[in-house]
């Protein structure tokens, strides 16, 4: 016996199932996929090649020197835009120039030599009193700097190396035998130089010799003291000269003496050694002058300060004396000047 069943779809409904069951679960899949791929992409910046052209406005830059890890705190979003690297300073603009005045030193590239800055102005030149060469004049400088020290033997030397300058006409001093070439004496003042050797050595360095007006603002000020250090009488801690007996009977190392500096901060200007400086010994005029320069002639150059060979009036700011231009000896050195641009 044999029997026929009747024919129905239960396979083909089957099979209708099964493909909209994997529909589902490969588009459930393919969302998995994407939500993390479009949620990381908010999260991160953009790649060096894709960095935008504006920077978002809730973005923050984070500027921390000790980032400290804070699990609970929110994540922060750096925008490369702004970042800068950190060994990098934005610095303005309009930053102030550096303003020059009393104290101001700068250091001569060619020899070493600290230079003190003199600003520009009035000061009163020479003296009426005893102590000094008068009469008394009002007298306007430019502002320039000028040798914090005497020039040294060491520093000559170099000038004598270069072929510039011509070697002291003596190498000893008052009481030592051996004194320009010895290390043991380089910081001390270079001595017997002419005032053509003096000016060859500060045109060298780029500069020239200080007037007589140069000189005299750069001892005294504008207070017209006495002395670079005030008015009270000169001691052997202010200076190197011939008290009731020698302070030293020779020259002194340029850079003692710090409690007998001018007002800009020069030492030795009182003792040590008489100085060269540029201009004609003459007489003074009474009229009110600019940046003089001296006469245009004269028997001898004037020389300033004083030395440790001088008393208490040879030391004065406004004490002066001519010397002939050839000349030279133990107790004669020198200091330059140069112009402020």
């Amino acid at each position: 016996m044999s029997y026929n069943y009747p024919q129905c779809d239960y396979p083909q409904k089957t099979k209708v199932k099964t493909l909209q069951i994997r529909f589902i679960i490969g588009g459930v899949l393919i969302l998995l996929l994407i939500v993390p791929i479009l949620t990381g992409c908010q999260r991160h910046p953009a790649l060096p090649g894709e960095l935008p052209t504006q920077a978002p406005k809730d973005t923050i830059v984070v500027q921390s020197p000790d980032p400290v890890d804070d699990p609970d705190a929110p994540e922060e979003t750096l925008n490369p835009m702004e970042a800068q690297a950190p060994d990098k300073l934005a610095l303005p603009d309009n930053l102030p120039t550096p303003t020059l005045g009393i104290g101001s030193v700068m250091t001569r590239e060619t020899d070493g030599m600290e230079m003190v800055y003199v600003p520009a102005g009035d000061f009163v030149m020479g003296s009426d009193a005893d102590c000094g060469d008068g009469p008394a004049h009002d007298v306007y400088l430019d502002a320039y700097w000028i040798d914090k020290y005497e020039v040294s033997n060491a520093q000559y030397a170099l000038c004598v190396s270069t072929g510039a300058c011509t070697g002291p006409s003596q190498s000893d001093s008052y009481t030592r035998s051996n004194y320009y070439g010895n290390p043991e004496y380089d910081n001390y003042p270079v001595i017997y130089v002419s005032w053509q050797q003096a000016q060859d050595y500060c045109q060298w360095a780029g500069g020239d010799l200080p007037t007589d007006a140069q000189w005299e603002k750069a001892a005294r000020g504008t207070d017209s003291r006495t002395y670079p250090w005030g008015d009270a009488s000169p001691t052997c801690s202010l200076a190197n000269f011939h008290s009731e007996n020698f302070c030293v009977g020779d020259t002194s190392p340029v850079t003692d003496y710090e409690a007998g500096a001018s007002p800009y901060g020069a030492l030795n200007m009182a003792g040590n050694v008489k100085e060269w400086v540029y201009d004609w010994y003459g007489f003074y005029e009474r009229e009110y002058q600019t940046n003089p320069v001296g006469p245009s002639s004269g028997l001898g150059r004037v020389l300033r300060g004083g030395s440790w060979n001088d008393i208490y009036k040879g030391i004065c700011t406004a004490s002066r004396v001519g010397l002939n231009v050839n000349r030279n000896d133990h107790w004669l050195g020198f200091r330059c000047v140069f112009p402020q641009p």
